[in-house]
């Protein structure tokens, strides 16, 4: 199953009915539709490592590199926090939250004999409704 932002369609929709040169159109040709459901991320799909790991943006001490203040502990790039699979050599699978560092995973607890496998994007917080 894939999930998709229902707003960020609607969006699209009346941008593509606005180019239609002012014509009122209450139909949208269905290329459409379909380009815009492959451009939007997917919710919930896991990303394997091997294809490629969480952006990451410079660090706090990124300033420092190649300069005399730059020290042992300091790192240049840091990614957000997400949710990974790790995988253990017994096979076992479970998930945890890390970020990278440099390119590296990091994890909350250290974890021996297990490797990072994929990882997606944390979810949003729940919002309680206050018309309920």
């Amino acid at each position: 199953m894939r999930l998709i932002d229902a707003d960020a369609l609607v969006n699209h929709l009346e941008e593509v009915i606005k180019k239609q040169n002012g014509k009122s159109v209450d139909l949208v040709p269905i290329g459409e539709l379909l380009t815009f459901i492959a451009r939007e991320p997917t919710i919930n799909d896991w990303i394997p490592v091997r294809e490629r790991l969480p952006e990451e943006r410079d660090s706090m001490f990124a300033k420092f590199k190649g300069t005399s203040k730059w020290k042992k502990g300091m790192f240049e790039k840091v990614s957000r926090n997400v949710i990974v699979t790790v995988k253990y050599d017994n096979g076992e699978c479970r998930t945890n939250v890390a970020h990278t560092v440099d390119g590296r995973w990091k994890l909350e607890i250290r974890i021996l004999n297990a490797e990072v496998i994929a990882w997606k994007e944390m979810p949003e917080p729940y919002k309680e409704d206050k018309n309920v």
